[in-house]
């Protein structure tokens, strides 16, 4: 698999394509772009992004497990209706139900309100909150503020940061 890269519009360096400033000259690179057949039908399905083999069902007892990649606990939620992952930030009383700060997520490149994952039926879409660095679904970057399906044992990737999503 070639690694994407982007080039910068200043002095033609080419940079990882999960940065923003040119690391030879600073200047500022644009965002790039996401895989527009990841965006849901015109009637409001939600998207599909290279689901893995597992079940997309989430029943009411289940649990969510979230692993994160260079932890060794990992994160259990209910997302009765919803869960925001993200970094807390006291002074903008911004207080995700899911805080990565302690995952170093700022270092990771994750938004205070970066995603969200919305129970819908038996089923749960993960959502990007207009994040800074994207959110990728196996290896898809998202569209931001679309649904897309998870299913157990997908891949979700937060900024530089990655997740192993499990139903319990």
């Amino acid at each position: 698999m070639v690694d994407a890269t982007r080039r910068c519009p200043v002095c033609d360096h080419e940079n990882p394509l999960d940065e923003f400033v040119c690391r030879r000259c600073g200047a500022r690179l644009e965002p790039p772009s996401f895989d527009t057949s990841l965006l849901p039908a015109e009637d409001g399905a939600e998207g599909e992004a290279r689901a893995s083999d597992g079940t997309a069902t989430f029943g009411p007892y289940r649990t969510l497990r979230i692993e994160i990649e260079g932890s060794a606990q990992p994160v259990h939620a209910h997302p009765q209706p919803e869960i925001v992952l993200g970094r807390r930030d006291p002074g903008a009383d911004i207080d995700p139900e899911i805080d990565l700060t302690p995952f170093a997520g700022f270092r990771m490149g994750v938004s205070r309100r970066h995603a969200a994952i919305r129970a819908s039926g038996d089923r749960l879409n993960l959502w990007d909150l207009g994040s800074s660095n994207g959110t990728f679904l196996n290896g898809q970057r998202l569209a931001p503020d679309r649904p897309y399906t998870l299913h157990d044992g997908d891949e979700v990737r937060l900024g530089q940061m990655v997740l192993r999503i499990s139903f319990e």
